[in-house]
């Protein structure tokens, strides 16, 4: 990111212009996480999950901001919350997946690394060999 300061700069202005605009706080909070700010990222995706809570890509934005942060339960609350949304994005398979390995849940991070697999993901089979086939 070439100017992230004028970026903020510029979605706190459409903000204040416009506070029911979830695109503004989806796109400053993603300034913050590309910045590594996840306190800030995290309110402002929280304030756009609250103006489009139908909008499954804004949970999986949080989610990843959870997880940098820290907040695993927090991150799988989310990637489940985008899952049942929108059951055919892979990515979030693979995200819930891995984290449920790292963690020790293996049986279900496998399964969830297969569905990936099944809906397109490129990168799950590398991990389910590493990790399901033992």
């Amino acid at each position: 990111m070439q100017d992230p300061k004028g970026a903020i700069a510029d979605y706190t202005k459409a903000i204040e212009l416009l506070p029911d605009f979830a695109e503004a706080f989806e796109g400053r909070g993603g300034v913050y996480y590309a910045t590594r700010n996840f306190r800030e990222a995290l309110k402002d995706m929280d304030q756009a999950i609250k103006l489009k809570p139908g909008n499954f890509e804004l949970y999986s934005k949080r989610g990843d901001i959870r997880y940098e942060s820290k907040d695993i339960r927090g991150a799988l609350g989310d990637y489940d919350t985008s899952i049942r949304r929108n059951p055919n994005f892979a990515l979030n398979y693979f995200k819930r997946g891995m984290i449920k390995i790292i963690t020790g849940n293996r049986e279900e991070g496998c399964a969830d690394l297969k569905k990936a697999d099944q809906l397109g993901f490129k990168g799950a089979l590398e991990q389910i060999k590493k990790y399901c086939y033992k």
